[in-house]
């Protein structure tokens, strides 16, 4: 009995992997010691891959462009590996600057088109942007503001119905049909007088 508890616990580490979770979060699931976890996942070799030169050339190339979680995943190492590494070796404190241009684009894009699209744009992390848009001053689209690429979103397909434009634009049923309203794509359905 006591060989078959382990094999399940050996599969699930494998399964939820040691480098995600972590050893004292298993453990805590398994009820067991961390150091039980620790000797299972040396047992399975999955205990810290070793950094290569390529590896830490990637991170120091992508650590803001991409999530660490990225990183971690492509290298097939822990994230707190990749955070250690970046923490020795200084790229974590020491942030890219954005250019002139960057930041001017960012001014001009950020509010109507937002961080994700923005980052796209730039080759840069949407975390990277976000902490940019809050230094430049850059407030987010207020709930309820529309932004102008949803406003042509809207109508470039008002022949939709507004169940699929939900979809398209992301927003209420509600708010879709008042902005249709607002915009005099469709008019208001006036109750018969009885």
């Amino acid at each position: 009995m006591k060989n078959k508890d382990l094999k399940e616990k050996e599969l699930f580490l494998v399964e939820k992997t040691y480098h995600i979770l972590g050893r004292k979060k298993i453990a805590e699931i398994l009820q067991c010691s961390p150091s039980e976890v620790y000797q299972m996942a040396k047992k399975l070799n999955l205990l810290g891959k070793k950094l290569s030169d390529t590896d830490k050339e990637f991170i120091r190339l992508n650590y803001y462009k991409i999530s660490i979680k990225e990183i971690s995943d492509k290298l097939g190492v822990s994230e707190a590996s990749v955070k250690k590494y970046a923490s020795i070796s200084g790229i974590s404190t020491t942030r890219e600057n954005f250019t002139e241009e960057e930041e001017q684009y960012l001014i001009h894009n950020y509010k109507t088109i937002g961080r994700k699209s923005c980052a796209e744009h730039l080759n840069r992390s949407v975390i990277s942007v976000a902490i940019k848009a809050r230094e430049l001053n850059l407030s987010k689209i207020s709930k309820g503001e529309w932004s102008l690429s949803e406003v042509k979103t809207l109508k470039e397909n008002s022949h939709l119905p507004t169940k699929e434009l939900m979809k398209l634009i992301n927003r209420s049923y509600n708010a879709i049909t008042l902005k249709r309203l607002e915009l005099g794509i469709i008019k208001k359905k006036r109750k018969p007088v009885k």
